[in-house]
């Protein structure tokens, strides 16, 4: 794998760990608006 894929691969790991802590939180309060929940996500990653 180059080196550049690579990266590329750690950043969409990254968002996608975000996602699950962001998601996970939500639903531990009882907050169910995923175009909320999508942009508080884009705005931490």
């Amino acid at each position: 794998m180059s080196r550049t894929r690579r990266k590329e691969n750690q950043k969409a790991n990254g968002r996608d760990r975000v996602a699950r802590a962001v998601f996970a939180a939500a639903e531990s309060m009882g907050i169910s608006d995923r175009k909320l929940l999508e942009k508080f996500t884009e705005q931490v990653s």
